[in-house]
């Protein structure tokens, strides 16, 4: 988030619901639902929105998420918000045993110990989670380095699926989560028709992520609706 961003009303209005979020420990799905709604008609020029939206749109697609999204969550909030507020979310991060988000702040001394420190059940836990196997006597640096690179390998969500189905783009579900992301948010810029087109088939069928199959959205379904958005 830029400096502009943040200082601009929504972006105000952003931090402050990124901070209450953060502040109490606990991820509530009222609470990924709210942010989620914030985010839902945001500024998608603000490239913290779409980022955000991905994830908060994942987490609510079966009503209920794991601790491995809340810890995914987290991390995009340190990630996107200024260094200044990043420093009251420290704690948070530190608890899912991930490197303070302002790193820079710490003493040689202190980002040497957290490097070569022994990775905690946290970073391991999370590590499984997102389907590797960690070596024995992984340092909480490499764990780390281990995680972002799978995080940024993930394949594609069920959400995503659905969309390039809907979409006859089945050809980019090879690809990574974060990719499809990019194409759908140039998709959707280029061509906000698409995107009105995809709200209005979820209207149609009362779209509900948790009671329907990937297969269930019609392949090219787009077709039926395109004209009507033009």
């Amino acid at each position: 988030m830029t400096k502009a961003e943040a200082e601009s009303p929504f972006g105000q209005r952003l931090i402050h619901q990124l901070l209450a979020i953060s502040r109490d420990g606990h991820l509530s799905l009222e609470e990924v639902a709210a942010l989620d709604k914030m985010l839902e008609n945001a500024p998608r020029t603000m490239q913290a929105v779409p980022y955000l939206y991905d994830i908060t749109q994942d987490m609510l697609s079966d009503r209920t998420f794991s601790d491995r999204e809340a810890n995914t969550l987290r991390v995009a909030i340190g990630r996107v918000v200024p260094k200044a507020v990043r420093i009251e979310i420290n704690r948070m991060l530190a608890e899912m045993g991930l490197p303070p988000s302002d790193a820079e702040h710490e003493s040689p001394v202190g980002k040497r110990s957290w490097q070569h420190d022994p990775a905690t059940a946290r970073q391991i836990d999370f590590i499984r989670d997102l389907g590797a196997t960690p070596q024995s006597n992984l340092t909480k640096g490499e764990a780390s380095i281990l995680i972002d690179d799978l995080l940024d390998r993930r394949p594609p969500s069920r959400r995503q699926l659905m969309v390039l189905r809907f979409f006859a783009r089945l050809d980019l579900a090879s690809h990574t989560k974060d990719e499809v992301c990019v194409w759908m948010d140039n998709l959707y810029d280029d061509k906000p028709h698409y995107q009105l087109a995809w709200q209005k088939f979820k209207q149609d069928i009362g779209f509900d992520a948790s009671h329907i199959d990937i297969e269930d959205v019609p392949l090219g379904g787009y077709k039926n609706y395109i004209d009507k958005w033009r």
